[in-house]
Order: C-alpha cells, then sequence, then structure tokens
C-alpha cells in the first residue's frame, strides 16, 4: 500500500487569522515567541518552499514529530518516486464548472445509544467560528449524514492487527493508492463496503509532483482518468471518497501550487463528465501548515478559486503538537479562511490525526484529553466537520512519538467509547 504523511502544524488560518495560543505551557510560549521574534521560527522554510518536506520547518511548536522534540507530524510517504522538478511550460488555467453537484441520499446507518464520553476540560476556551451553517439537515457531499462524523483510522499494512486489537467497527477508511492502480483502488472500495465502512483512498499524480500535475492538467492522463472513472462508477452503490495527491505542499513549492491545482480541476472534471461522481466525493487534502499565520505561503495558491468552487469540502491533516491546541482550537481558523474566500458553508475533514503522551509534559494535556476534547468539538459542530481519521499507525514515525492508539489502554478505550457515539455515523 502506498504511504504518505504530513504532519502539519496548522493552528489557525490564513496569515492574519490569528488566535491565541493555549497558556498550559508558560515556557513553551515563550520559547515560541522568542523563536518568532528572532526569525528561527522560519529558519527551514527555504526548504520546504522549494518543495520539499514541510516537516522540516522549525520551530518550538511547529516541528515534526519524527525529526526532533517536540514536533508533531507523522511521515506517512509514499514508496514510489516523483518528480518534483519545476516545468518549464506556463500553468494550464482553468474554468470554473457549471455543471451543479448530484444529491444523493444519506447511507442508512446504525446508531448508537450510548452517550458522549466526558473530558476533563482546561480553563481555556475553544474559539467559535463566523461561518454561516448550513441548512439544517441537507446533505453537503455524498455519504454526508447530516448531524453526525465518520471516525475512523488509516492502519497501512497492519489493518488486520489493529482491527484485531481494537474490537470494534470503524466508521471510515483511509487508503492510499498508486496511479494507474485501478484494480487496487476497485478492491479497497469494495473490501471497506463489505465492512460497512466509508473508503477514503488517495492517488498521487503521475510522476508524483509537478511535472506529473502539468501532464494531467493538460489532458495527457484523460484516458486513464475515463477508466477510473469506469472502476468508481462499477462500485459506488454505496459512497466513496477520493482525493487526488493529498498534501501536494510536500511535493512543490509554492509557485507550482496553480499547476495541482489545474491537475485537480481536470481530474474532477473528466470524472464528472463521466458520471463519476454521482455517488463520489473528491475532496483535497492538505496539509493544515499552509493556514499557519507562521507560514508565509498564502493557501490560495493551492486552494484557487477553481478548486473551491469543485471540491465537496476540505480536507485536512492535522495532528497534535506542542501548542496544546486541538481539532476544535485549529479548524475554526481554516473554516473562517474559506468564509473570507468566498465558501462560507464548507465542510472540513481530518484526513489523518493522532495524539500522543509524548506532549503531556509540554501541554498539560494526556493523549485522551486531547482526543476527547478535539471529538467533543467535532461532535458539536457536524455541520462543520464530517469526517475523522484516525493514523492508526508507525509508519515513518520517529522513536519517542507513538501514534497508535494501543499506546495505552485508556487511549484505546477513549476512542473505542468515540466511535459507539451517537454522533459517530457508520
Amino acid at each position: 500500500m502506498s504511504k504518505h504523511r504530513s504532519p502539519d502544524e496548522t493552528v489557525n488560518g490564513h496569515r492574519g487569522i490569528r488566535r491565541p495560543i493555549r497558556k498550559r505551557n508558560k515556557t513553551a510560549l515563550v520559547t515560541a515567541i522568542a523563536l518568532a521574534l528572532s526569525g528561527a521560527a522560519y529558519s527551514a522554510h527555504a526548504n520546504f518552499a522549494r518543495g520539499q518536506d514541510h516537516k522540516r520547518v522549525a520551530a518550538d511548536v511547529y516541528v515534526a514529530p519524527h525529526l526532533a522534540p517536540g514536533n508533531n507530524w507523522p511521515t506517512y510517504r509514499p514508496t514510489w518516486t516523483w518528480s518534483t522538478s519545476q516545468p518549464t511550460t506556463t500553468s494550464p488555467t482553468t474554468t470554473r464548472p457549471t455543471t451543479t453537484r448530484p444529491s444523493t441520499t444519506s447511507p442508512k446507518t446504525t446508531r448508537p445509544s450510548t452517550t458522549s464520553p466526558t473530558t476533563t476540560r482546561p480553563s481555556t476556551t475553544s474559539p467559535t467560528t463566523t461561518s454561516a451553517p448550513s441548512p439544517s439537515g441537507a446533505q453537503r457531499w455524498p455519504g454526508q449524514v447530516p448531524g453526525k462524523f465518520y471516525l475512523g483510522m488509516s492502519c497501512g499494512t497492519v489493518c488486520a492487527s489493529r482491527e484485531n486489537v481494537l474490537k470494534a467497527s470503524y466508521g471510515v477508511h483511509r487508503q492510499f493508492k498508486s496511479w494507474g492502480n485501478w484494480n487496487g483502488v476497485a478492491k479497497a472500495i469494495q473490501g471497506d463496503h463489505r465492512a460497512g465502512r466509508l473508503p477514503w483512498i488517495s492517488i498521487k499524480a503521475p510522476a508524483g509532483g509537478p511535472s506529473g500535475w502539468q501532464a494531467v492538467a493538460n489532458g495527457q492522463y484523460d484516458s486513464a482518468i475515463k477508466a477510473l472513472a469506469t472502476v468508481l462508477k462499477a462500485n459506488d452503490s454505496q459512497p466513496v471518497l477520493l482525493t487526488f495527491h493529498h498534501e501536494p505542499s510536500n511535493d512543490g513549492a509554492e509557485s507550482q501550487g496553480k499547476l495541482w491545482a489545474a491537475a485537480y480541476c481536470k481530474f474532477h472534471d473528466v470524472l464528472n463528465a463521466a458520471g463519476a461522481l454521482q455517488n463520489v466525493a473528491d475532496p483535497p487534502i492538505l496539509g493544515d501548515w499552509l493556514f499557519n499565520p507562521r507560514n508565509s505561503q498564502d493557501p490560495a495558491n493551492w486552494l484557487t478559486d477553481a478548486v473551491m468552487d469543485r471540491m465537496p469540502f476540505l480536507g485536512v491533516d492535522m495532528y497534535e503538537n506542542t501548542s496544546g491546541e486541538t481539532l476544535g482550537d485549529r479548524i475554526p481558523g481554516i473554516i473562517s479562511w474559506m468564509a473570507q474566500h468566498g465558501h462560507p458553508n464548507m465542510m472540513v475533514g481530518i484526513g489523518e490525526t493522532g495524539a500522543t503522551d509524548r506532549y503531556k509534559s509540554q501541554t498539560g494535556l494526556s493523549a485522551v484529553q486531547w482526543i476527547n476534547e478535539s471529538l467533543s468539538w467535532v461532535a458539536a459542530n457536524t455541520d462543520k466537520v464530517g469526517v475523522v481519521s484516525y493514523f492508526n499507525s508507525t509508519n515513518n514515525s520517529r522513536s519517542g512519538v507513538y501514534w497508535p492508539l494501543d499506546e495505552s489502554a485508556a487511549k484505546l478505550a477513549a476512542y473505542r467509547t468515540w466511535l459507539a457515539n451517537a454522533k459517530t455515523a457508520g
């Protein structure tokens, strides 16, 4: 299985949208401010801007899990190789689609009767969003269950053992397939549908980077996309989530963002024209670092108007880090950014997340507390977040940062409790 990891340390939203960092750890806050003032927070950004791994961005709060103490990203990278060279041709342009998104009925789910788990709350409160609510009860993308959210996981090649430890069914399954492996895509969808899960599959672009993006955008892979459309239509009796090249900012420079955007639009349009998006949603997935005020990049270089007009919702990869900020602290800024760019009702789906007791000494929160706080916020905001997938794997994680749910009995029990929660779908 192809693998990819993007621990993004985003907290708030587009630069200029700033919210206070939790003051659970005065020392960490002072250190973070000092680093920001000195400019050290941006010491590795030059490498990131050239398309290198954004987990190497240096900062106290914003560093990566597998590289240095206090970082918060596991790396889940594909095993295949791709080119990241700068294309010499101009960026293709795309037009906004004229087709409307098809409406589909909500899948039938068995509603658990258990109540939400209780959580220990810190003294600070989570910010609220200003985005306008969606119409009550209206399904906004294939598979969405209004008033609920899917909770599930990615588990790489160890799903059998992880599921055995979990001893519970889960709602969404993140998988990763290489370009052209449409037979693998079909098998993944079929397996998840048999298990009663919502499949969420990521597919990297051919060549894995800017040259592949441009080739897709220029129509060189239309026949391959049409073949994928045939596979999707043969396996869409239940909803499917499909992502084209997740976390593209890991594989290209900011100046190449519009190449990815054009490729996403072409990928979407060919599938749509072939009738493959009737019961399939194709959210892009970005790392939340793109929306961090400490990051000089502009998310609009990736999330162009054309992309936002097509996407059913925005996927984001977001992990616990040394800031102590939960999903409820960090998602609102992203939603606000989308509202400011003309999409006040756009939802978010968490493609990857994880928590570990590694950060407890810095944040005052155990992994269980972080999970419970985060999912409590999601459960109270199902009009904003429809999917959460946990990174239940050790793939590419550094020593000392352990994301899997079996880190402790309490962590596993908390996750099981949430799977049985009345707010979870599937």
